[in-house]
């Protein structure tokens, strides 16, 4: 199980850049966009931060082997531990 704990301020940023198309993104599908929406918006600026102390609980509890990622930092980390290699996606236009 791994749980990915960003701030809401990162998560955001991340949204954001991701709906520019600014760069290909870790398990981001080749040619796929996103768009910002107000759903969106509203499930991380609003719904995500309700869930986290829940998630946390249920991640804590679980008894399966846990990877706990609280930062943009430990998520990289990961992916270079893991040995995980970027494909750039194809960008449009």
């Amino acid at each position: 199980m791994v749980l990915l704990d960003v701030s809401t301020l990162t998560s955001l940023g991340r949204y954001l850049r991701r709906a520019r198309g600014d760069r290909a993104r870790i398990g981001g599908l080749p040619g796929a966009s996103d768009n910002v929406t107000l759903s969106m918006l509203h499930h991380i600026a609003i719904v995500s931060p309700r869930n986290r102390k829940r998630y946390r609980v249920l991640f804590d509890s679980a008894d399966v082997p846990k990877v706990f990622l609280g930062s943009v930092n430990a998520i990289a980390r990961a992916y270079a531990d893991w040995q995980l290699v970027l494909h750039d996606a194809p960008r449009a236009g």
